[in-house]
This record gives structure tokens, C-alpha cells and sequence, in this order.
């Protein structure tokens, strides 16, 4: 169930979409699983620099999955996309910004 309610959410993150956040934040399942998007920003453009951070999950959630965005169409080179704790940690070699997604069930 969580799986089929979570591909457009997956679908929208491997193209790069940016509408992730919004796109299944807090969805309420009939099993009562909750699922959220949380995301976190590194914005610095035109130079050429690893851009790393890394998002957690709020209180009484669990990370299931997660990734990232980089929108800008400059060289990017992923050097880590992986769990971390309760969230998600990214770093890429890129000369642009990049968003980072977790995402989180209850229970």
C-alpha cells in the first residue's frame, strides 16, 4: 500500500521534479500510516563546490527513502546519496543548488 500511494511521490523525485515537497506531504493512508516530504535547500550558484547537507525526520517518523534535486543544468557529480540517522544525506560536486528530500512514515 505505502508503495502505491508513494510512486507519483518517487516518479516526480527521479525526474528532478521540484513539486516533491507538496506532493505527498502528510498523507493520511486507511491503514493510518502517515507519510510527510521534508526538505532542506543548499542554494549557491556559479561556482564549483560540493554542496552537502542532509534533512531529518520529524519526531515519531521514520526515514523509508529519500534523494535530491539539482536543478541547475551546470556539471554535478554525486559523491553521496544515502540514509543517515533518521533522515537523508546528499553531497554532490555541482556548480549549482540542490534540495534534499526524506521521506518519512509514522509509526
Amino acid at each position: 500500500m505505502l508503495i502505491e500511494k508513494m510512486a507519483p511521490l518517487l516518479a516526480v523525485l527521479a525526474a528532478g521534479g521540484v513539486a516533491v515537497a507538496v506532493a505527498e506531504a502528510g498523507t493520511s493512508h486507511s491503514s493510518g500510516l502517515i507519510t510527510q516530504v521534508v526538505s532542506h535547500s543548499v542554494s549557491r550558484t556559479g561556482t564549483v563546490g560540493t554542496r552537502s547537507s542532509s534533512v531529518s525526520c520529524p519526531s515519531g517518523f521514520r526515514v523509508t527513502g529519500g534523494g535530491y534535486d539539482a536543478p541547475y543544468g551546470g556539471t554535478q557529480q554525486v559523491v553521496e546519496n544515502r540514509p543517515s540517522g533518521n533522515g537523508w544525506q546528499v553531497r554532490v560536486l555541482s556548480t549549482g543548488s540542490i534540495t534534499i528530500y526524506a521521506v518519512c512514515a509514522s509509526g
